[in-house]
């Protein structure tokens, strides 16, 4: 340990967060983003073992984004500090250096780990808090109880505000109506069921028989928010309390943002480490990272794959020389069935064989039973992975964080065993955009197209719309359907995987006629 590097990067303290705040209990301490995140970092610093004093020392804190900031034309229904960064750092007396408030995109905790981890090895950084919280949950629950809170806070220093990034959704895709991640990755999940030839049924016992290991290791998590476990039967059959959201979607298939949840990492440098005494039983190395984007969802070649995704998981198994059995913990963005079975895919694994070996790709749980705090569901991931790590000294964690419709993707191995050579260089933590052969796509369809994939939305159990990507001689095809065209709407629905469709085009919009 001597012969390591004292500009190697860290992890050195980890710390959750979590609220089951009920309004009907009048209580006045209902949680807010900031408190959220303040709890989480409050117990990251405590977790370094040192006395509290020690959290001066942070010089660099990044706040990753809120979802009520995620998008342009939204506003926190509730008052929101002006400085968001700022507000965390004054609610823990803090005075860093440099405030980040990160970029749009639930890779965003992984990207922020490389980043850091790049800081502090050149030297730019030598204490680093990495933080988040949601409290969508109390949002949601003030407002049915007609409750008024108040998420303004002081806040201090200027901070660098990423902003939204390059947008996820193309102008094409945008003046369809293709908005929700409900029905942008229910294509993907239709993509894939049409390519292993099954039917709704099946491939809703498919997505169940993948998501009920998950629902087990949430019930056993005390972080999670929607700790209960779920048997394979509830969650593939269509009920009251598992009801249709888009084909072949079910309630309890999805991510569940109404949370109250908050995560934080702290992260130096082997150096600082021992001169400020944090116990070695603490440290935990990043290995290797890298990052990726793909394109605009309809010009993707298959749907039923994602490039992004393998680009990032072969680059730092390449770079770690492990292969995928050596990893003992693996933790795979679980926004929706198909970006686990995507990943695994990609990997080289049958998540069967996980799920039977007792080794589910998830260390919370996932989003849908864990919870899906926006932005910032990896970073519990990987304060997760890093109590896995420090019992198990000898094992290795993977984490793979996606951002967007399955279009940015952040990937890190992490071990407590130190990596002795590591640079920024064999980190790989350059994003690189994943250049596609170019799809054409078509204003004005032809009368007949082939159906790629489609789905259907449901409003109280009816089907009310629907899209579908198609391929045309000319291109790439997207088409919607409309509210009144009860008999395709009746027929989608059932997850019937039909070859042809009719379109008609009106102002620049296609429609399933």
């Amino acid at each position: 340990m001597n012969a390591m590097p004292n500009n190697t990067p860290i992890i050195i303290g980890v710390g959750q967060s979590v609220s089951q705040w009920n309004p009907a209990a009048l209580s006045t301490d209902a949680p807010s983003p900031i408190g959220m995140a303040n709890l989480a970092s409050r117990r990251a610093i405590d977790d370094v073992g040192l006395s509290v004093s020690f959290g001066q020392k942070i010089d660099t804190l990044a706040l990753v984004r809120t979802m009520a900031d995620s998008l342009p034309a939204t506003q926190y229904p509730l008052g929101a500090p002006v400085n968001a960064p700022g507000a965390l750092a004054h609610q823990l007396n803090i005075q860093p250096n440099k405030l980040i408030y990160a970029q749009v995109g639930g890779d965003t905790p992984q990207a922020l780990v490389s980043e850091m981890a790049e800081r502090i090895y050149n030297g730019e950084t030598k204490l680093a808090l990495i933080a988040g919280g949601e409290a969508t949950g109390a949002m949601k629950a003030a407002r049915r109880a007609h409750i008024d809170l108040d998420w303004s806070a002081p806040a201090h220093g200027d901070c660098e505000d990423r902003g939204f990034g390059p947008p996820l959704l193309s102008a094409y895709e945008l003046r369809h109506g293709l908005v929700f991640p409900t029905q942008v990755y229910a294509l993907f999940e239709n993509a894939l069921r049409r390519k292993q030839g099954l039917n709704l049924a099946q491939y809703r016992a498919q997505m169940a028989a993948l998501f009920a290991p998950f629902s087990n290791i949430a019930a056993g998590n005390p972080y999670a928010q929607f700790g209960q476990a779920r048997s394979v039967d509830f969650l593939r059959t269509p009920s009251p309390e598992n009801y249709d959201i888009s084909t072949p979607y079910l309630k309890w298939h999805v991510a569940q943002d109404a949370v109250n949840q908050g995560a934080a990492l702290l992260m130096t440098s082997v150096g600082m480490a021992k001169r400020m005494g944090v116990p070695m039983d603490k440290w935990i190395y990043l290995h290797v990272s890298a990052q990726a984007r793909d394109t605009f969802l309809t010009e993707r070649p298959d749907l039923s794959t994602s490039q992004s995704t393998k680009f990032v998981l072969d680059k730092v198994l390449a770079s770690s020389g492990l292969d995928i059995a050596k990893i003992s913990y693996i933790d795979l963005y679980s926004c929706f069935p198909c970006a686990v079975f995507i990943a695994a895919q990609a990997l080289g694994i049958d998540w069967r064989i996980q799920n039977q070996q007792g080794r589910p790709l998830t260390v919370t749980g996932g989003l849908p039973f864990f919870g899906a705090p926006g932005n910032n569901y990896s970073m519990h991931a990987i304060a997760t992975m890093v109590e896995h790590l420090r019992k198990d000294q000898n094992g290795y964690g993977l984490i793979l964080a996606n951002g967007g419709y399955l279009t940015k993707q952040a990937t890190g191995i992490y071990s407590a065993k130190p990596a002795h050579d590591w640079t920024p260089v064999s980190n790989i933590c350059r994003e690189v955009t994943i250049k596609n052969k170019h799809l054409s796509k078509i204003d004005k369809a032809p009368t007949h197209a082939k159906l790629i994939a489609h789905t259907i939305n449901y409003y109280k159990g009816e089907p009310v719309s629907g899209f579908a990507l198609c391929q045309t001689d000319q291109g790439r095809c997207l088409a919607k359907i409309v509210p009144n065209d009860k008999i395709n709407l009746q027929r989608l629905a059932m997850g019937k995987n039909l070859e042809k469709v009719s379109i008609t085009t009106n102002n620049g919009v296609n429609y399933i006629s």
